[in-house]
Formats: C-alpha cells, sequence, structure tokens
C-alpha cells in the first residue's frame, strides 16, 4: 500500500506514516507481535486495575533500547 493511502486511511499526514515505517524498520515482524501483544496485555491490565502506570513505562523502556 502506498503512503498516502496509509496516512489516509490512518487520518495522518504522509511525512508521519514514512517516519514510522522508518523506525518499523529495525524491529522484526516477530518483535512488533510481541510488542502488540505486550501493550495489549499491559492495557488491560491497567484499565482493569490490576497494574498501575509503571507496567506502560516499562514496556516503552523495554522496546526503545
Amino acid at each position: 500500500m502506498e503512503q498516502n493511502q496509509i496516512a489516509d486511511r490512518a487520518g495522518l499526514r504522509s511525512f508521519t506514516i514514512r517516519r514510522y515505517r522508518s523506525e518499523a524498520g529495525h524491529f522484526s515482524v516477530q518483535k512488533l507481535k510481541e510488542a502488540l501483544r505486550d501493550c495489549a496485555r499491559a492495557e488491560e491490565d491497567v484499565k482493569t486495575g490490576r497494574l498501575d502506570r509503571l507496567s506502560v513505562e516499562l514496556i516503552l523502556v523495554k522496546y526503545s533500547a
């Protein structure tokens, strides 16, 4: 899919999509799937009160290193 099409569908500017694609290139598909699962799990845990916001910060640290 072209960058402009993605931007239109996502409601974002084209340069934002270019930046996201560049950043995503630093991760394997497996690592991106793992990160998505971790984020979804943390979101649920925070919303249900099982964890506090610190869990979200720990995920950010894990995947930004």
